[in-house]
């Protein structure tokens, strides 16, 4: 799937995560899977094991597959948008660390999604929220 090498990058990313970036493990374990996901992605979709040097070369149209596939398992707008932000984030330490070009996996922009509308509040949260303006105000109403 991987080769050794991309492994042991990997597994260094994510030891950066953990010690440098103060990382919770549940992070750690969350990029980990994104980015073996995609990875295993793009296994499949080149048929060669993705190695430091298959990977640099990643393309857009290649990113766009992969965000294609995962929208077509089924995978919400915000759940790709997390993993694309974990293989950005790796693109760009394995780049500076490697020497490569990361510009058409850094490009790619993160899916839109529905923003949420905020929730109204309880009847009781209602009335104690403007009971503390009367006892903020400056001048009575």
């Amino acid at each position: 799937m991987i080769s050794p090498a991309m492994s042991a990058a990997l597994d260094s990313w994510l030891a950066h995560q953990r010690a440098l970036k103060g990382a919770a493990e549940n992070t750690v374990t969350a990029y980990q899977t994104d980015l073996l996901g995609f990875l295993s992605f793009m296994t499949l979709y080149h048929g060669e094991a993705q190695g430091l040097g298959p990977i640099s070369r990643i393309t857009v149209s290649d990113m766009r597959a992969w965000m294609a596939s995962e929208r077509a398992r089924g995978v919400a707008a915000r759940s790709l948008a997390r993993s694309l932000s974990a293989v950005k984030s790796f693109y760009r330490w394995l780049a500076d660390r490697e020497g490569f070009e990361p510009t058409a996996v850094l490009s790619t922009r993160s899916p839109k999604f529905q923003k949420k509308l905020p929730r109204p509040l309880a009847v009781d949260a209602a009335r104690a929220m403007i009971d503390t303006v009367e006892v903020q105000a400056r001048e009575p109403w």
